[in-house]
């Protein structure tokens, strides 16, 4: 199984959180062997400016774009993620075929920048929803993801606020769809139910259990009860819990005969940041974790191979 890595623009670019110009940015992450990078839509059609230059960084270097979408904004500050020619906006407190109607617009506006997309990252829903408006949600989403030549290729991320935020009426939502593709960030469940990974929590350990075949990419960023991101240089124990969690969800791709396995080191600026990060750390720390989930996955891959 082959081990793909994606390259986060969020607080690396100077366009959103950090210090570095897209060219440079696209640069370091091709020489460091990523084979894509990952920022939302709306920073992408921000960078591109209508000249084509993220798309031409990307093709110039061979690398592919994972773009992240939103059902609904503004997500924080007042802050929309819709890039300003959509159409069709949602806000939290939007029906479920709202919410539905606006991802569609994204994901077509995605398409049109004929840029290699293996998937498409959701933000999706809300987390005030019932189980049912969920479940009409998704089923509205996968007619849209297939409207949008996403068939098959959209991935909903577990994070704070949507309606993956619950890792127990998510392992529900899995079992009545089981065709539903996530992205792990497990730093949101950490922190959104007070639980650190390194306690062994039953319920919780039960839960990603049940998730953890259903997990298509990783959003490795570690994090605890108080806290969606810490310093993993400095929380062994932390980062030793959630290796275990990953290392489950190589094992339920590789059960399923998946091909490779995706992650984006997600490590992001303030308001995610402590206060003492400079602008340069987060990309230290995405470069720190990039390296660690390399050698602990082929570690693993190798156990594969001897039996262990």
């Amino acid at each position: 199984m082959r081990l793909c890595a994606y390259k986060s623009l969020w607080g690396v670019v100077a366009a959103d959180g950090g210090r570095h110009s897209l060219a440079s940015a696209v640069e370091r992450a091709a020489a460091d062997g990523y084979v894509g990078v990952e920022c939302s839509l709306r920073l992408a059609l921000q960078l591109d400016e209508g000249k084509g230059s993220f798309s031409g960084l990307l093709g110039r270097h061979g690398l592919a774009w994972l773009p992240i979408v939103f059902s609904s904004g503004p997500v924080w500050h007042g802050w929309s993620p819709f890039p300003p020619s959509a159409v069709t906006t949602a806000v939290w407190s939007d029906s479920p075929a709202r919410h539905a109607a606006a991802l569609e617009e994204s994901l077509r506006i995605a398409a049109s920048l004929r840029l290699s997309t293996p998937f498409a990252v959701a933000h999706s829903g809300h987390d005030s929803w019932t189980f049912e408006q969920a479940a009409e949600y998704l089923t509205l989403a996968e007619k849209a993801a297939a409207a949008t030549g996403f068939a098959g290729r959209l991935v909903h991320e577990t994070h704070r606020g949507r309606l993956t935020s619950n890792a127990w009426l998510l392992a529900r939502l899995a079992a009545e769809f089981p065709a539903l593709r996530l992205v792990a960030d497990y730093s949101h469940f950490t922190v959104g139910c007070a639980v650190a990974l390194s306690e062994g929590d039953v319920a919780l350990g039960s839960a990603l259990a049940a998730l953890a075949g259903h997990v298509f990419h990783v959003h490795a960023r570690v994090g605890d009860e108080c806290r969606p991101q810490v310093d993993p240089r400095h929380h062994p124990e932390e980062v030793a819990a959630f290796d275990a969690a990953w290392e489950a969800i190589w094992t339920a791709q590789r059960a399923a005969g998946c091909s490779e396995s995706s992650f984006t080191p997600e490590y992001g600026p303030r308001p995610y940041a402590p206060h003492d990060w400079a602008l340069d750390t987060v990309d230290e720390v995405n470069s720190w974790t990039a390296a660690r989930y390399r050698e602990r996955f082929h570690s693993w891959s190798m156990r594969q191979v001897d039996g262990v």
